[in-house]
């Protein structure tokens, strides 16, 4: 399951790629020079992020902004919005969740394009031991700088404006009682189940049985709101497979057209064995996102799993040829296709170019579980024999 809270991710859009280097005939135009601003931007973002530095995204992400998305149509007074939004920005701080994320999963966050379209989006890809997301960043822009006002995240379903203004306007009535009156109807129905979100997501993290158990207790009318089935799911995800499936099949069920649906169901099709299926969702996924060659990987991994070895081995080759930037995760696919299916030359290939291209320092293969059947093959019996020479002999 993926649980980073605030991963960002893209709506269900149609993207644009902007290509670099026009040629001098070509007439720039207002619009080229402005998403040649914001490819400028996400570029500043997708490099800082990748020396672990947060500061430049977050000196630009502005949450006044955040909030006044929020406040539409509320009209909030200052005295309660201006504090907020103090409290806010000193206490949310996503480029420093998404640095946080990458050191503890061993993550890298991609730019990948601008979509198309109002308002202006950037697309980050957001890889990790813990799972795959899109973020997509929505852009605003002055004289002086481009900035972050909102992002949309894939998993939830829903961009951050919606998620904290639940909690704004939760936050709202406590501060004036009379105003409850002027809500429209999706803001009173979500206050008058805010009690028993709040009990759900109390015990979530210490005892998620416990917080499905309080979800399955819930009236119909209730408990498939999407803040309580993103609840359920992420509940279920720490109970139990069948549970989880459960969970997602009704996800699926009353919003079919989340535009997160396609990124969850990949794994619930691959738990069920219906790689078809998994396989139609990674389709629909990459036309969704616009293109992306690490859902070759996602390709590679579902032949894997449904025995096409040689299937999975074509889609790991062909991630490293529409991104070379994919070759180190995808040597560590090939290791794995080559133990699987005991392909040993294979194997052989991805041992060697991890070592030489990337340095990494491997143990002796044979005390490593695993390795029994490539160790006793003919490519393993020459890998041995080469890191024996490499190191002393195995002292």
């Amino acid at each position: 399951m993926l649980s980073f809270l605030l991963a960002l991710a893209c709506s269900a859009s149609t993207p644009a790629t902007f290509q670099e280097g026009a040629t001098p005939a070509t007439p720039v135009t207002e619009a080229d020079a402005a998403a040649e601003r914001f490819v400028a931007f996400a570029e500043a973002v997708e490099a800082t992020i990748a020396e672990g530095d947060p500061s430049f995204m977050a000196s630009h992400f502005d949450v006044g902004g955040l909030v006044a998305i929020m406040d539409a149509g509320l009209d909030a007074p200052a005295d309660y919005r201006e504090p907020f939004t103090e409290g806010l920005g000193s206490n949310f701080d996503l480029a420093a969740q998404i640095v946080g994320a990458n050191a503890q999963f061993d993550g890298t966050y991609r730019f990948l394009r601008l979509m198309s379209g109002e308002p202006t989006r950037a697309l980050f890809r957001l890889e990790s031991n813990n799972g795959l997301n899109y973020h997509e960043l929505h852009l605003v822009a002055d004289a002086e700088s481009v900035r972050i006002v909102d992002a949309f995240v894939y998993v939830s379903g829903e961009s951050l404006s919606t998620t904290f203004k639940r909690g704004y306007v939760a936050g709202l009535v406590q501060y004036d009682p009379s105003l409850a009156d002027t809500l429209p109807p999706t803001q009173k129905n979500y206050l008058s189940t805010l009690g028993a979100l709040q009990r759900i997501k109390s015990v979530l993290a210490s005892d998620p049985a416990a917080a499905l158990a309080m979800w399955s207790e819930l009236d119909a009318s209730v408990k498939f709101l999407p803040e309580f089935l993103g609840a359920r799911i992420a509940a279920a995800s720490n109970v139990g497979e069948k549970e989880y499936l459960a969970a997602l099949r009704d996800l699926r069920e009353h919003y079919p057209d989340s535009p997160s649906m396609n990124l969850m169901m990949i794994d619930a099709y691959l738990l069920r064995g219906e790689f078809d299926q998994s396989l139609k969702c990674v389709d629909a996924l990459d036309e969704q996102v616009g293109g992306d060659p690490y859902l070759e990987l996602i390709r590679a991994n579902i032949h894997l799993a449904d025995g096409k070895f040689e299937r999975a081995e074509k889609k790991v080759r062909r991630a490293i040829e529409l991104d070379p930037l994919l070759d180190y995760l995808a040597q560590w696919k090939l290791i794995e296709i080559g133990l699987t299916a005991d392909l040993h030359e294979l194997t052989f290939e991805g041992l060697s170019s991890l070592e030489t291209d990337y340095g990494i320092e491997w143990i002796d293969l044979r005390t490593a579980a695993g390795y029994e059947s490539f160790v006793a093959s003919e490519p393993g019996r020459r890998w041995i024999e080469r890191w024996l020479a490499a190191n002393g002999g195995g002292r």
